[in-house]
């Protein structure tokens, strides 16, 4: 039981730590992208939809990464019932990430996948360290494996009692 608490606890810490690298990461872009660092995006015939793409990847990132903190802070205060919610952001994360490089790439429309292309790296940046890490993989295999040991534990401590509320037979 021990060990699955900190496992819990180990996965939240990452959850949060993930959630800055990405909020950081998201803040940096969009404050340069709003002072005009990406002026020559803007303005390239190319690319008429990057300040489309880029917007919507990046509010898209934000939202992930607030439900990863809000749900890295609930891990460690070891409420194991949100980890089915862990898995559903990580593996958004993964789907997101796939696909818009699958759509960008192989979409018919070329301004568009173009866009969606040019928008990719700056946008889903945050992202990376993540993927690097393999966090989608371990990180939701062990909030689940932790949460469920946890949770039968609690299960069999609340059986063992007696009707009366006492510890049982001494």
């Amino acid at each position: 039981m021990v060990l699955a608490r900190r496992i819990l606890r180990f996965v939240g810490i990452a959850c949060i730590v993930f959630a800055m690298i990405g909020l950081f990461f998201s803040s940096f872009t969009s404050l340069i992208f709003f002072s005009a660092g990406f002026s020559d995006n803007l303005e390239d015939p190319e690319i008429p939809y990057f300040l489309h793409a880029f917007t919507i990847m990046c509010l898209i990132n934000v939202v992930c990464y607030c439900a990863l903190a809000y749900l890295g802070v609930q891990l460690l205060r070891l409420k194991t019932r949100l980890y089915p919610f862990l898995t559903g952001v990580l593996v958004f994360e993964v789907i997101y990430f796939f696909s818009i490089g699958f759509f960008g790439w192989t979409y018919s429309a070329r301004e568009v996948a173009r866009s969606i292309a040019a928008a990719t790296g700056i946008a889903n940046g945050g992202l990376i360290p993540q993927f690097i890490t393999l966090f989608p993989l371990w990180g939701a295999l062990l909030a689940s494996w932790a949460s469920k040991e946890l949770i039968s534990h609690q299960q069999r401590a609340e059986t063992a009692r007696a009707p009366d509320g006492s510890a049982g037979p001494e």
